[in-house]
């Protein structure tokens, strides 16, 4: 007859060897429970297992159990009256109990127990170092206290279970870590994605729903949305992407005095505060979402402010299939993207102002780089004649009505830098019907992502030069006029003048200096119907 050390000498062997080799440790550990059930019979051995990190315990391996059973166990919470594995997980110290009925460590569980007609439970918690691993118990269908035979037994199966446990707790933790790495990989890129489109959009809409789907498609979300209130605080959905089926008909608000007000979607909104949940399950404050965050596979969540103007504008919430995901790095990505939306929708509205002051402006505006018009307002376009497509594209040069008046603006364009606005006032321009300009021209330098280029404004000065020379004509006119009243004051000079060199002196001053091209005095004839041409004076030039 094999004695129990052999059997122990036996089981430890091939379970470490299988173990090495590769295979599961939850097979394994089923191989233990049955093991010990042949050496108890009429008792079901388990396996709890409490690694996940949620604080709960989960059936890790009960092969004689019924599946109702332990869909039942599976996420019991530690507690003093949580049963035999709950108060042995609670407590950290064995829970041998011997009668369920009277046993007030079953207070919790009593309804389950009767139901699967369970009278006895030996627990005992499992440790590596400080950290709980799970627990290994005995059930049995009677009240029965565990002999020495029998705890040197569940000692035994604690001892190899732990080995078990804790070897199932490195794997997880690396394939955590892997995937953890892996996540933070996607989200960078996602992120990436993200801000490479916000920097080409040219609206809100163009923005919010592509930003949804990148987050999706790159970042593996289950759900992303953004939403605001309406004027009675229901969240209304301004973008979603994945499974937006959990939105249809969803109710959210952001009302305090609501049940519906106190997830995670109001709190940020009143507060402007980012909130990271890792079980959406279990979350009391996202208790009337739960039933429909399972329907869709909603694990996690968190939910982050996106502000406009800075002001709130709307909430980011992100849903994942995985509950434990947001952990620190991740919490800093979805925060960089909740900055990198507000930062977009800031530059829209920036934009927008932009193009109003550009577009509204009184005067014409270019952008030029190598010497090419890459863009203009609506006033240069009209200024010269051509419209806005037209003007894109056009040489500097097209827009001079010479080699000369181009030159003066080519060397502004060689001394122009960052920090010295150039101006150049009166340069002839020439507009598509050929009509000459004079133009006030000012430009300045700066430097994008795409190279050097230059602003230049552009003022229409053909009036006030006009008007320049016609004062000019008048002042001239003045002075003639003087220059002539002071010869007739003086009744030297007319005693000496005869009426027709009177004449002939009156239209020479009057052409000085090409100010009138012919000048003639006549008289009518007794006719009347012809005219003596008393002097006359012409200005060839």
């Amino acid at each position: 007859m094999t004695s129990p050390a052999d059997t122990f000498l036996d089981l430890s062997t091939s379970v470490l060897r299988d173990l090495v080799a590769g295979q599961s440790p939850k097979d394994l550990a089923a191989r233990i429970c049955l093991r010990i059930e042949q050496m108890r019979p009429g008792r079901i051995a388990s396996v709890m297992w409490a690694g996940d990190g949620d604080e709960r315990l989960h059936v890790f391996a009960a092969p004689s159990a019924p599946q109702g059973l332990i869909d039942q166990l599976d996420g019991l919470t530690p507690g003093a009256h949580a049963g035999s594995c709950g108060s042995a997980a609670h407590s950290g110290v064995p829970a041998l109990v011997s009668d369920i009925e009277t046993d007030s460590r079953w207070d919790d569980l009593r309804p389950l127990a009767q139901q699967w007609h369970l009278r006895s439970c030996w627990s005992l918690p499992l440790f590596h170092n400080d950290r709980l691993l799970g627990t290994f118990a005995l059930s049995g269908m009677v009240s029965d206290v565990p002999t020495d035979d029998d705890i040197l037994l569940l000692q035994f199966a604690a001892t190899l279970v732990s080995a078990l446990l804790h070897h199932e707790y490195q794997m997880r933790q690396s394939q955590r870590l892997t995937d953890q790495k892996s996540r933070l990989i996607d989200f960078n890129h996602m992120l990436a994605k993200v801000n490479q489109k916000i920097v080409s959009v040219e609206s809100e809409r163009e923005l919010l729903q592509p930003l949804c789907d990148l987050a999706v498609r790159y970042a593996h979300l289950k759900l992303v949305l953004l939403a605001r209130p309406d004027e009675t605080l229901r969240f209304r959905f301004l973008a979603a992407s994945g499974a937006t089926g959990y939105t249809d008909g969803l109710y959210i608000s952001a009302d305090p005095d609501l049940p519906e007000g106190q997830g995670t979607m109001g709190r940020t909104w009143r507060s402007e505060q980012a909130y990271f949940n890792t079980s959406f399950e279990h979350s009391e404050f996202l208790q009337p979402w739960q039933a429909r965050a399972r329907q869709f596979g909603l694990k996690a969540t968190a939910t982050l402010p996106v502000l406009r103007g800075g002001k709130m504008f709307a909430v980011l919430a992100v849903y994942h299939a995985e509950p434990d995901v947001f952990d620190g790095p991740l919490q800093d990505v979805l925060r960089e993207l909740a900055l990198s939306i507000s930062r977009g929708l800031d530059r829209l509205d920036a934009q927008k102002q932009q193009n109003a002051l550009f577009n509204n402006a009184l005067v014409g505006v270019f952008l030029v780089q190598g010497r090419v018009i890459k863009s203009c307002n609506h006033q240069a376009a009209h200024m010269f004649g051509y419209s806005l497509d037209d003007m894109v594209g056009m040489p500097v040069r097209d827009f001079f009505a010479s080699d000369i008046e181009y030159a003066r603006l080519d060397k502004a364009f060689s001394k122009m830098s960052k920090s010295q606005v150039v101006q150049r006032q009166s340069v002839v321009c020439v507009r598509r019907d050929r009509q000459l300009v004079q133009c006030d021209v000012s430009g300045r330098m700066f430097t994008d992502n795409e190279g050097e280029h230059s602003v230049w404004t552009v003022l229409d000065a053909t009036e006030r030069e006009t008007q320049a020379q016609r004062l000019h004509r008048i002042a001239g006119f003045r002075e003639l006029l003087s220059e002539l009243n002071q010869f007739s004051a003086d009744p030297a000079n007319m005693q000496q003048v005869k009426d027709h060199d009177l004449y002939d002196f009156v239209c020479q001053v009057l052409s000085q200096n090409n100010a009138l091209k012919l000048v003639w005095i006549g008289s009518p004839l007794a006719d009347r119907k012809s005219t003596r041409l008393n002097s006359s004076h012409l200005v060839i030039s």
